[in-house]
């Protein structure tokens, strides 16, 4: 994780290798609750605006959304 190879995702209490090593990125991740595939993706920091107008630094932020993926919305 300190090297940027992998990221902790929090609600599986798992790791998982980095989609995009090397590149300076906020990663969240699409977390299926059937199957636990995890996805990830690089959005905008979320809340850098509001934070910054409330004079707050954001050092990390964790974006886990869950639902279903693909595969598994066809079982369902």
């Amino acid at each position: 994780m300190e090297n940027g190879f992998a990221h902790r995702i929090e609600g599986l209490s798992a790791y998982v290798a980095c989609a995009r090593p090397g590149a300076e990125h906020a990663p969240s991740f699409l977390v299926c609750r059937c199957c636990r595939r995890v996805a990830e993706e690089a959005i905008a920091a979320p809340l850098g605006p509001e934070a910054e107008a409330e004079g707050f630094a954001i050092e990390r932020t964790v974006v886990e959304a869950q639902g279903l993926c693909p595969a598994c919305r066809g079982r369902a």
